[in-house]
Formats: C-alpha cells, structure tokens, sequence
C-alpha cells in the first residue's frame, strides 16, 4: 500500500482525543455520602457494567471514525501485488527532452538526439487513457513546446519527432522548475517528470529542490565514453589592430577526451578564403594552444573561421570570427605646436624622420594626422575627419566648443592635452565640466617629478604595457600639472603618484571623450614627448577612441542578445542572418539603441546601418557555448541526488519502476463509506445508552 497525500496521516494522532477526554472523565468522579440503599445495591452493579461497556464501545467507534477519516484525507494507494486489485492509478508526466547541441554526438547506436526521441516516445507510450502530458526541450534555456498538460497523446507525440536540436548549451535548472510549475496544477496526484539527456553540461549544477513532490526519472542517453576536441576559442593578441601590421592569431582547442588527441589538422579561413593549415601535436587530456601571425592589409571588418576534421560531433568543429583592422584614421590636431603629435601619429611621417625614431616604428600610416592652429577651427568640417585632438590651448573660444559639441554629437571622438596654458579658467572650467567631464584647477609642481600608475591596467589603451610600465627609472617624469576633479559619470584610468588623474575617460551625448593632464608640446611639464611611451600611448587612445564611434560586441554566443548603441542618425537597420534567410529590419528605440535575440544559430551575421546618404556595413561573430563540447556525463548516481530522482539504466528498469508506482486502487472512497457507517453506528448507540 501507498499514499498519495502522505501528510494527512498525522491526522491519525487525532484519534487519541477521545481516549485522553474519557480518561479526563473518569478522574472527574466523585464519592457523594448517602442514605443507606442497601436493596439497590444489586442493580446499581448491573446498570454501571452495561453504561461501561456502551462507553467503551463508543470510545472505540470514534477513535475509529477519526482513523478512517485520515487515512481517506491521505488517499491510500494498494499496489497489485495484491491478488484483488487490478486499478491503475491515472497519471500526469512531463517530458524533458534534452536537445542542446552535444546531442547531436554520432554514437555507434545512432545520433544520441535521435535516441532520445525514441526514448521520450516510450515514455509516452506508456500512458494510458485519462493521463496527461507535457514537453520541455532543454537547452541553456526552457523550451515548452507543450506547456499546459493534456490528455491527447497523439499531439505531444507529434510534437517529440518534430522537435529538433538546437545550437545551444545545457542549464539543467530552468527546465526542471518549470516542469514541477507544470504539475503544481495538475488534475492526476500521481505526477511524474521524465529527463532523457546525455548528462553533458552539468557542471556547476547545485541541488534543485522537489517542489512539485513529483517521481523524477533520468534516463540518460550515450552507450559509450564520447571522445570529442571542439575550438574554445579565437582571439587576436591584442584587441586593437591596425592594418598592415603583424598581430597574432591565438587558438585554444579543447581535447574532451582521456585518450592522446590523434594528430589534427586545423584550416585557416578568411573572407571564405582558405589561407593556411596549422599541423596540431597529439597530447594528453589538455587543451592545446596555437598561434599565427597575420596582417591585415585592408581596413574594416575581416570575417572568417577555422576548421577541424569531421568527428562524431560535427557542431564544434568550426568557430567564426571578426576582426576589425583601423587604418586611415584621420585625426585633426588643434595646436601651435604639432610637432611631437604628429611624430607619434605617423611615425612614417617627415615629422618621425626629424624625431629620430627606430625604423620599427615606420609603420603604414593606420592614423592620417593633420594639423591647424587653434585660430582656424571654425573651418573644420565634422564629416572630414574622425579624432578631434586639442593640446595646450589657451582659451576655449566659442569657435572651439562649437566644433567640440558637434564632435560628440555626430558620434566622434575628442583626445585633449590639457597643458599649462590656460588663461580664463571660469568659463573654461564651466565648458569642461558641461562636455568634458572635468574641472581644472591651480597649478602643480612636483620636486622631484612625480611618475603615474595605471588606475585600470586592464584597459585596451593600456594593452602594450606591464602594469608597473610606468615607473621605474626609464618611466616617464611628470614635473608640472594641473589640479583636477572629475564627474561621477567620467572614469579615472591612469594618475599621479599624489591621486591627481592623468587620464580620463568621460562618455557624453555619442562620443567619447579621452583627456592627459599633460602638455602635447612641450618638455617643460614632462619627458613623456621624448620617450618610447608616447608613441604606443597615443595611438592606442585613437585607436581606442575609433573603436569606440561604433559600441558592439562582435563576438556573442547563440542565444545571447546583440545590443547596440548608434553614435548616428540612421534611417534603418537590417540584420542578415547567416543561413541566407532575408534580412530582418530592427526598430530603433528613442536613445538609438537596437536589440536583436535572434542569434539562434552560429555563424557570421551582416548588420547594415542605413544613414541619409550612405550605408555601414559591421559583421557580427556568433558562436556555440564552448563548455558544451566537453562531454564527459556527471556520474549518474550524483546527477540522481541533485534531483531527488530515480536513475534507470535499461527500459526493463523502467517498466518494473512504472509498474510497481502507476498500478493500484485507491480505496479513499470505501474508506469514508465506513466511516459514515460506523458515525451512524455510534450514534445509535450514544442513544441508547442515554436512554437506558
């Protein structure tokens, strides 16, 4: 016998409330001195037997009744090894169908997703009239394709072969909340929830509780330990890349496997194009590390992927990239004296030659500088160029802030050397703190010369450096500065020895804003000009700033959200998927931001920005969920214990499980029957006894 409302048979306590009120009766009796009735002695012995026999039995008559009533309340259950029941009890289940991508694993039996379908349709099978099912597909994400239980079978079936596998990756915990959600409102108290997964993706799964109350079964899937190696990842050694310079190609390959991974061939494509072929070493259980160099000889966005041999699972066999490569960055430089700027800009330039810097620094000209004086900025037209640099000015002229808001508006960029030449620091700081996120203050002199500390080593601009680059005895010395305070809003990245920032960063309207606390002039205030820091520093901030004039993450995993903020006035955007479906055109919101959740499949997506007179084209990097790959199962029996489940091995299990838990009668109704019966039993005799 079984219980399906296991907690009402604490009712059964209750029973004993008759008993404690009859004992609490008796103690109450009291001896009364009284004439001598000698002569009713007898009697008085015959009537006391029969009133305690009746209170007896009607002390047992309750205590029954109450018995009866809680074991109703908890809806017993007689199994059929009992040779007079032959009920099968009805049941709710939903099915959880794992169809993230390791499922998609060639076992020597077949596809393992393929299996698992066969597998759900047994589970179905298994049901009978009356009873009710759901589906769940289980990726990174809870998928109810049946989401309301229903008692036509015929549907979720249909439903279980039309499901297919997914790009995605496995998060165990969604999908079964959702499942006991299911069965909080089911009709059927036998409830039952059916995983049918490879056991691939748990890592870090913590203990899901049984809210539901429901019978969980895993029935795992894969007959054989899954030796598989998938690309983790592809990266270039450092974030900003400029054209026709040598930048390396990192690749990391995980080998899933506990046997020697057999000598692989990794291809190398760009643009389509196949370009190399990279020879991979057998090793042992390791991730394997890989590397080229290449230079990119066009600016813009260059796409392409790498390729492994075909294995048994064929989904991590390619991972895509985009790699933007700046080149012809042009950049205005507003000063007297331009001369270090344009040096460090473009070091190929006759200004480099005059600077004398090593050949190696005679690069292509990834920035195109050009100079004015301050005098001439009202000439400048936004659309000519994409860095506004100021260095050492004066004063900030209403010519200047004109040009400096209409920068930040049109999406552009602003780099700013503070120097020690300002005259009109009232208004100047009012303008500065309105659209450069800062306020100066008096000057200050450092003796002996102060050095810097990178405040955000992480930072892209920083990305050439050591994080202790900056001091030391070949670090540049810093002798003069300005006092400065920044906006809440605006972020330090670099300061003084004495807490004064030397860099900031400041975000306004749709450009950003990057400012020195440093002269780009002259040696009075610092060495910095005439050491091998400025160079790297200065055209890491422009290209950083560049990279900055269109805000996107070009590299996502399926399933995860593209969200991009445009620095423009666009008339549409229209996303091109990468199986050659029609574009999709994304409504912009009042801010200019754009989201897109359909990034369902791997692959490489075109994005197309559609301005007044022009149109941008950005590629965007879409790839699987790497840990995926790995797909050595969780031991079965833990996987048991974090979902208070019934682990099966074989089908046979199975059906032995079903039928000892499913078959049997509940015998609530014959039991309040008695119960009513044995109410009007004691109410007879209560009667009578009062009578008598």
């Amino acid at each position: 016998m079984g219980f399906l409302n296991p907690a009402f048979l604490f009712g059964i306590v209750a029973a004993v409330i008759p008993l404690l009120i009859h004992l609490w009766h008796r103690r109450q009796v009291k001896t009364v001195d009284f004439s001598s009735l000698m002569f009713l002695i007898l009697a008085h012995k015959q009537t006391a037997r029969r009133i305690h026999l009746y209170n007896i039995l009607l002390l047992l008559l309750r205590m029954a009744i109450i018995t009866l009533i809680a074991l109703a309340l908890s809806r017993p259950l007689l199994k059929n090894n009992l040779f007079f029941v032959g009920h099968r009890a009805k049941t709710s289940c939903v099915i959880i169908l794992d169809n993230s991508y390791s499922m998609g694993y060639q076992d020597i039996s077949g596809q393992r997703f393929e299996l698992a379908r066969n597998k759900a349709t047994e589970v179905l099978s298994s049901l009978q009239s009356g009873d009710q099912s759901a589906l769940i597909l289980m990726s990174d994400i809870a998928d109810p394709v049946i989401r309301k239980l229903t008692p036509d079978l015929d549907l979720v079936r249909t439903a279980i072969q039309q499901a297919k596998l997914t790009y995605r990756g496995t998060n165990i915990v969604a999908s079964v909340n959702l499942a006991h959600e299911i069965l909080t409102g089911a009709d059927n108290l036998n409830q039952e929830i059916y995983l049918i997964t490879d056991l691939a993706g748990w890592k870090g799964t913590t203990p899901i509780p049984n809210r539901s109350g429901a019978k969980i079964f895993i029935l795992p899937i894969g007959d054989q330990v899954a030796e598989n190696a998938g690309i983790t990842s592809i990266q270039a050694s450092r974030p900003l890349i400029g054209t026709h310079l040598p930048v390396q190609i990192e690749v990391e390959i995980g080998n899933y496997t506990n046997a020697p991974l057999n000598q692989t061939l990794v291809q190398v494509f760009f643009n389509d194009l196949k370009r190399r072929s990279i020879q991979l070493p057998a090793q042992l259980e390791t991730d394997l590390s890989v590397s080229f160099s290449h230079q990119f000889q066009t600016v813009g966005s260059h796409i392409g992927h790498l390729q492994l041999p075909m294995d048994r699972l064929e989904a991590d066999n390619r991972r895509y990239f985009v790699f933007e490569a700046y080149g012809g960055i042009k950049t205005l430089c507003v000063t007297d004296a331009p001369f270090y700027l344009l040096a460090a800009l473009n070091p190929s330039s006759s200004a480099g030659d005059q600077a004398g810097l090593d050949p190696s620094f005679q690069t292509s000209a990834t920035i195109s500088p050009g100079a004015i004086s301050p005098s001439e900025i009202s000439t400048v037209s936004v659309e000519d160029w994409d860095i506004l640099l100021l260095s050492d000015l004066e004063t900030f002229s209403s010519n200047t802030i004109q040009q400096i808001q209409a920068f930040l508006r049109a999406g552009k960029s602003l780099i700013l050397f503070a120097g020690m030449d300002l005259v009109k620091p009232v208004q100047t700081n009012q303008n500065l703190r309105d659209w450069l996120g800062i306020t100066l203050g008096e000057n200050v002199i450092w003796n002996p010369p102060t050095q810097i500390t990178l405040s955000d080593p992480q930072h892209v601009i920083f990305d050439p450096f050591e994080e202790t680059a900056f001091i030391g005895d070949s670090a540049p010395r810093f002798f003069r500065g300005l006092e400065m305070s920044v906006e809440s809003t605006a972020k330090v990245l670099a300061q003084f020895q004495n807490q004064i920032p030397f860099l900031v960063e400041y975000r306004i309207e749709n450009g950003t804003v990057l400012i020195f606390n440093a002269s780009g002039k002259t040696l009075t205030d610092a060495d910095l000009l005439v050491t091998p820091y400025f160079l790297p520093l200065l055209q890491q901030s422009v290209l950083y700033a560049k990279s900055r004039q269109v805000a996107m993450n070009r590299q996502l995993t399926v399933g995860q959200p593209l969200s991009i903020h445009l620095r423009e006035l666009v008339d549409r955007v229209e996303i091109g998927p990468p199986d050659g479906q029609p574009s999709k055109s994304i409504q912009l919101d009042q801010d200019r931001h754009i989201a897109f959740a359909g990034t369902d499949q791997p692959g490489i997506y075109q994005i197309d920005i559609y301005g007044n007179e022009d149109k941008q084209r950005q590629f965007l990097a879409v790839n699987l969920d790497s840990s995926e790959s790995d797909l050595r199962p969780i031991n079965l029996e833990r996987a048991g214990v974090l979902l208070s489940a019934h682990t099966v091995d074989s089908q046979e299990e199975l059906d032995q499980k079903l039928n000892t838990l499913r078959t049997g009668r509940e015998i609530w109704g014959e039991l309040l029957v008695l119960a009513l019966a044995l109410m009007g039993i004691e109410s007879l005799v209560a009667n009578r006894n009062q009578k008598g």
